[in-house]
Parts: C-alpha cells; sequence; structure tokens
C-alpha cells in the first residue's frame, strides 16, 4: 500500500493524493489516506479539515495502528511528522519544494509526508485525476446560475488568496500576499491576449476585493459559497475558460482541473516570500509568471 499524509486545506491535499494516485496505480497497489494531522493540528497550524470528500472517488483511510509513530529516539522533526522504525512502512519525507524524481521511485508499502506542489509528480496520469477529482454532487441553484452566466462570456477567473496568509503569522511569512500590483498586470496582459474577457473574482475575503480588485471590464465578484462550500468555488473557476491565480494551492487546481488545451493561466512570479524556497515546479507547464 501507498499511504498519504494529508496536510493543509482542500488544494494541498490534492497534491498528496495525486502523487498517491500516481505511486498506487504504477505499483498496482492500494491508496490510504492518513488524516490524522488534520484531526490534530500541530501548534501554530491553521486548523484544517478533510476536504476531499466532495470528490467522485472513494477513499480508504489509514488504521492508525500501522502509521509510523514518533519516538524519543528521533529528532524533532522526525518526532513532529509521525516518523518512527517501529512500523512496517517506509517513510519518505518531501525534502523541498523542488521536483524531486526519486520520489516518483518509491516502492510499495510507504508512508509519505510532505506538500507535493508540482505536477511533474502526476502529469502522466492526468486523466484518472481528472476523473478522480470530478464532483460527486450536482451545485445548487447558486452555483448552476453562475455556472450558466460563466458558459455565455469569455470568462475569465481572478483569485485571491487573503485568510490565513493574513491572521496566521507562519502562513504571512512563509508565501505572503500577491500585491495588488500583480494582479493588476495580470488583468492588463490578460486583456491583451483575450478578447472580451468578463473577469469573475474568487476570494476567501471576497469584502476586500470588492472594496480593491477595480477592473475597468466586465466584471462579477461572486461572494454567495463561504468556508463550508468552498469546493464550489473550484469548481466555478475550472469552468472559466483563462485563470489569473494568486499563490495559493485552491487556485492552482482550479486552473489545472480546466480541460481546455488552449487556456491561458496568469501565475505570480513570486509564490514564496521567502526568498530561500525555490518554488520553480510549482508552475504547471505553459502558465505565465508575472
Amino acid at each position: 500500500m501507498i499511504v498519504m499524509k494529508l496536510m493543509g486545506g482542500l488544494g494541498n491535499q490534492m497534491f498528496s493524493y495525486a502523487l498517491g494516485r500516481r505511486l498506487a496505480n504504477g505499483l498496482n497497489t492500494e491508496l490510504q489516506l492518513d488524516t490524522s494531522q488534520l484531526e490534530n493540528p500541530h501548534p501554530g497550524d491553521t486548523p484544517r479539515h478533510y476536504e476531499l470528500d466532495h470528490f467522485a472517488f472513494s477513499p480508504t483511510f489509514a488504521d492508525a495502528k500501522i502509521l509510523p509513530q514518533p519516538t524519543s529516539r528521533l529528532g524533532g522533526l522526525a518526532r513532529r511528522l509521525g516518523m518512527s522504525h517501529d512500523s512496517a512502512l517506509r517513510t519518505v519525507v518531501e525534502h523541498g519544494i523542488p521536483f524531486d524524481p526519486k520520489i516518483l521511485e518509491t516502492p510499495d508499502n510507504s508512508y509519505l509526508i510532505g506538500y507535493w506542489q508540482t505536477e511533474k509528480y502526476f502529469n502522466d496520469v492526468r486523466d484518472l485525476l481528472l476523473q478522480d477529482f470530478s464532483f460527486k454532487t450536482a451545485p445548487n441553484k447558486a452555483n448552476r446560475d453562475m455556472a450558466a452566466s460563466i458558459a455565455k462570456v469569455t470568462a475569465v477567473s481572478l483569485h485571491v488568496r487573503r485568510g490565513d496568509y493574513v491572521t496566521n503569522a507562519n502562513a504571512n511569512q512563509f508565501h505572503g500576499l500577491a500585491p495588488l500590483d500583480y494582479y493588476n498586470a495580470a488583468v492588463k496582459l490578460m486583456r491583451e491576449k483575450v478578447k472580451n474577457p468578463h473577469f469573475f473574482v474568487f476570494s476567501d475575503d471576497p469584502k476586500w476585493t470588492q472594496e480593491n480588485i477595480k477592473i475597468g471590464q466586465p466584471t462579477t465578484y461572486v461572494t454567495h459559497n463561504d468556508a463550508n462550500t468552498g469546493h464550489e468555488d473550484m469548481r466555478l473557476m475550472m469552468q472559466c475558460r483563462h485563470h489569473i491565480v494568486a499563490n495559493s494551492s485552491f487556485s492552482w487546481w482550479g486552473a489545472w482541473l480546466n480541460p481546455r488545451s488552449d487556456k491561458i493561466v496568469i501565475a505570480p512570479q513570486r509564490w514564496f516570500i521567502d526568498p530561500s524556497v525555490d518554488g520553480r515546479d510549482i508552475y504547471a507547464e505553459g502558465w505565465l509568471k508575472l
């Protein structure tokens, strides 16, 4: 079996699932998901919960008895990540953001801990993931109506991530916020490349976007979904023709799941505010960086 430790919000959980699906498919073995950190977050973490239940695949959750457990013989980082040599599972820990091709050689009976934020880990099973990440329930009327509006125009999703990037000191120091200058430049470039674009603005802080994102083009602020229905925003994003993404795994997936081959995706050149973090492999092939 391949066991993936889930961490973070919806987008990060999707990255972990995607790598796990790629590995399990190649090994012809079972994929199991470890939700222990979501249930018992570490101090300083943004509280999260399991969010993959909106998708069509049927998950198998790992039994805590088979998972590596922290022991006093291990160092602080290892204990934080729940590693132990007492488990039958081989523990594989991500070492940095850039793509590591050796991860794709991970053997059966392995337990993987990390964020795995690059399509290079799973792009060769894209068709499988498009099936797995299809939504298992129909949207409500408000989202059906919004989807109909998106279908009538040359829709461009524009995502602004604030939330814990503002309120959580750790997240703010690591990620930072994509500045207004980025969005202004991205809108200008999109207007040069796309005829008659209509912008659909998504955010976890819709009041802020309505006050600060002034595009000068036809614009719809998508405000009816909340934290409990955030996946519906992702479903609407992926139905747009083109995308302006934040430095956020959430809008990353909203763009990546768009099946159109001619889509234009614009992303911030500076994905992490910490200059020591190498984020070059986060961008999917063909995305434009500003």
